[in-house]
């Protein structure tokens, strides 16, 4: 493991822990009734009873995602193959020293993946409170930036990764190409 990578999965790991740990602390101060949902506008537009699954629930969908890539992150080195990735068949003819580059780039993007669900869904739940207390009305600006970003990192940085990602490996065939026919 990358020490980049090693840092990003240590300091998400880190994020959820004190995320768990606020939210048990929270949960004694809550009212009997808590947001569950929040519409378009960012308004609670839903609410449930006060209950451990009805408060906990958020944050263990947010351990399973987190474990589930960071996991998938540790497997990429050993496991190429399972990943859907741009230029996957001319990744996988490159050699493996050559491809290790690439799957590290992954690998540190879905990190980094982990890194945003436990940001995202903390916030969420943070908001959830503030709004369960009459401290806010609904999600607050932070959220919906957060949220925003997410969105658009999907829609317009990812289409850009994925493009850089196929061109550099491209590249790497055409310097592996050159340098068989210069020792032929």
């Amino acid at each position: 493991m990358s020490a980049p990578r090693r840092f990003i999965a240590l300091f998400t790991i880190a994020l959820l822990l004190t995320w768990i740990t606020l939210a048990i602390v929270a949960f004694g101060q809550l009212p009997d009734r808590t947001p569950m949902h929040f519409g378009p506008s960012g308004e609670a537009d839903s609410y449930a009873d006060k209950s451990v699954l009805s408060w906990f629930g958020l944050p263990l969908v947010g351990v399973i995602t987190t474990l589930m890539l960071l996991g998938l992150a540790h497997a990429t080195h050993r496991h190429p193959t399972i990943f859907n990735m741009p230029a996957k068949e001319q990744l996988l003819d490159l050699p493996t020293e050559a491809q290790q580059p690439f799957l590290e780039e992954v690998a540190i993007f879905m990190s980094l993946m982990a890194t945003s669900v436990v940001l995202l869904f903390a916030a969420i739940q943070y908001d959830s409170w503030r709004v369960a207390l009459g401290q806010q009305q609904g999600l607050s600006a932070v959220t919906l930036g957060a949220m925003a970003l997410s969105v658009g990192g999907v829609l317009f940085a990812m289409p850009l990764w994925m493009v850089k990602f196929k061109r550099g490996i491209n590249d790497a065939h055409t310097r592996l190409n050159a340098g068989t026919r210069r020792s032929s």
